[in-house]
């Protein structure tokens, strides 16, 4: 499995936005084997750190690829949102 940790910090974009794109980013998941294992909101309100699991990066890079995801990413609404990701082990 390749496990990948993603940091959302929201900048000005509501949760409500991000939500919205979580809904449209995560209904592609099971078409690529992936699945997110969790979701934890910041307590000071500065974003999301999530963990998610695919079959292998080749299958990750497949999904960052699929036009729906990017044209559910790159929307307006979301233009202050920052995002970064890292590869990370179970151990």
């Amino acid at each position: 499995m390749y496990h990948l940790l993603l940091n959302i910090a929201p900048g000005d974009t509501h949760f409500q936005d991000v939500e919205a794109l979580e809904d449209r980013a995560l209904s592609l998941l099971a078409e690529y084997g992936a699945e997110r294992l969790f979701c934890l909101r910041h307590l000071d309100g500065s974003g999301e750190t999530q963990l998610f699991a695919f079959p292998s990066e080749e299958e990750f890079g497949r999904y960052r690829q699929d036009p729906r995801w990017h044209s559910a990413r790159h929307r307006p609404e979301l233009a202050a949102m920052r995002t970064a990701v890292w590869p990370v082990a179970m151990i």
